[in-house]
C-alpha cells in the first residue's frame, strides 16, 4: 500500500512454473471530503483476489484506510490516518497482516 499518495495498489508476482496462469481481479472506492475548510476526512477501501492455476489456489487481500487532516495555519497541519491490510494467502509466508496508526505534524518554512 502506498500510504503516501492515499493510494492502495498490490502486486503479485512469484515465481511460477511454466505453463502456470494467473488471474487478477480488484476494486476499490475512495471518498474525499472536506469537512469544514480547515478539515479533510479520506478513505479507501480495496479487495484483491488472485486466482492461481494448480494447487497453489486463491489469495484474498483486504486494504482499508482513514484519516483526518486538520489545517492549523498557512503550511502547518496534523494527521490521523488508520490503515488496515489483510491478505490470506495458501503460499507459505505470502500472508500479512497489519493495523497501523499513525500521527503526524507537518511545517512548511
Amino acid at each position: 500500500m502506498d500510504f503516501q499518495t492515499g493510494q492502495e495498489s498490490y502486486i503479485y508476482a512469484p515465481g511460477g512454473t511454466s505453463g502456470q496462469t494467473t488471474d487478477v481481479k480488484q476494486a476499490s472506492i475512495m471518498w474525499t471530503h472536506e469537512l469544514r475548510p480547515d478539515l479533510m476526512a479520506s478513505t479507501s477501501l480495496a479487495y484483491s483476489l488472485v486466482h492461481r492455476s494448480g494447487n497453489l489456489g486463491n489469495d484474498g487481500t483486504l486494504g482499508f484506510s482513514a484519516a483526518l487532516q486538520y489545517t492549523l495555519g498557512v503550511g502547518t497541519s496534523l494527521l490521523a490516518r488508520y490503515s488496515f491490510y489483510d491478505r490470506v494467502s495458501r503460499i507459505p509466508g505470502y500472508s500479512a497482516y497489519e493495523n497501523l496508526m499513525l500521527l503526524g505534524f507537518t511545517k512548511r518554512f
